[in-house]
């Protein structure tokens, strides 16, 4: 029997099923471990399940030739160099499904709140009480457009679930399906109708290339002045100098952020200076749910590094290039049709 493979996994996923697998042999960090990972400890690990340390191109060198596997458990893959572990022939994946249902609900609630006021109505009242309840008009979610911007897991469930309210729900995503559009009752614009037309610009795309500062001052100028722009997804896709700006200068009614650049430093960030009635922040937390969604990373976790080990293809692989074999359509990740062109995207 060969030797079992050398598995390292945040201890927040411990799970009896990694420890009792006979093809493995797992570590399950503590947190102060984990806090001081570096990427040359991980030399002489087979794979390893962590959020940290960051993996730019050159951190390649110091992790060594044994790494084989790499997952991120979350949705996020940003702080590794994917193109990098390709080359290595290190199998990358991630866990889209773990925080969705928990950043969709945050989203609704952001999106309520931007609607009714309430975030704002929240501060007003702590400072003049009912004298404070005239503000801007509120609105219904139900007879607004909502403008998704990447229709991969997490945007799929919001349109599923904004299906309640009963809101016209545009997206733009040059990858998504049109026939599951369809079904989620979304109709697929360009970006710039997406834009003009949205009482709500809510983003769920992964940061990429292609993606990084893809809006910016005069995409919020073509938005209309009564709407918000609501990210749970990651900093980067704008400035956030440029979204600050584009609130304060009344470009557009508001915003809820729950994502920023160069985070967790937030302490000059530009969107933390708006007065608390014009945004409504959160420190990265919608997807943080510790009951409901780290039990689902967690099972998806233990399901991801055992298929794996046993040499079946993983779900949420967005690196399918690195087998030899054509990896199975269900088993490749959303988020790398997002970040490939059409001439190198793997088919099924």
């Amino acid at each position: 029997m060969p030797d079992p493979l050398r598995v390292w996994v945040h201890s927040m996923f411990e799970s009896e099923a990694l420890v009792d697998a006979p093809e493995l042999d797992v570590r399950f960090l503590s947190e102060a471990e984990y806090e001081d990972l570096t990427p040359s400890d991980l030399q002489g690990i087979d794979g390893y399940v962590g959020y940290e340390p960051e993996l730019p191109a050159e951190a390649f060198e110091a992790v060594g030739a044994d790494l084989k596997y790499v997952m991120r458990p979350s949705a996020g893959f940003d702080n590794l160099a994917l193109q990098a572990a390709t080359e290595r022939g290190i199998v990358v994946s991630h866990a889209p499904q773990g925080p969705r249902d928990s950043v969709v609900e945050g989203v609704i609630g952001m999106m309520v709140s931007c609607a009714r006021g309430l975030h704002a109505h929240n501060k007003r009242i702590r400072e003049q009480g009912f004298e404070g309840r005239d503000g801007p008009p509120a609105f219904e979610v139900a007879n607004s457009t909502v403008g998704i911007v990447g229709l991969g897991h997490i945007g799929r469930k919001l349109a599923d679930s904004l299906s309640v309210f009963g809101p016209e729900l545009l997206a733009f995503d040059p990858y998504a399906d049109e026939e599951t559009a369809a079904e989620l009752g979304v109709e697929l614009v360009p970006l710039e109708q997406l834009l003009a037309a949205s009482d709500f610009v809510t983003i769920h795309t992964p940061l990429t290339d292609e993606t990084h500062h893809m809006l910016g001052e005069a995409e919020f100028r073509a938005m209309k002045e009564s709407a918000f722009v609501i990210n749970a997804a990651r900093g980067g896709i704008y400035p956030d100098e440029e979204l600050a700006r584009a609130v304060r200068n009344g470009s557009i009614a508001g915003a809820a952020v729950d994502v920023f650049e160069d985070e967790p430093d937030v302490a000059d960030n530009p969107l933390l200076k708006l007065p608390q009635e014009d945004a409504l922040l959160s420190p990265h937390i919608l997807g943080n749910t510790a009951v409901d969604a780290q039990k689902r990373v967690r099972e998806l976790v233990t399901e991801t590094v055992l298929k794996w080990a046993r040499d079946e293809y993983p779900p949420n692989v967005l690196n399918p290039e690195v087998y030899k074999t054509s990896v199975p359509e269900d088993r490749i990740s959303k988020a790398y049709r997002e970040r490939s062109t059409p001439d190198d995207r793997q088919s099924s």
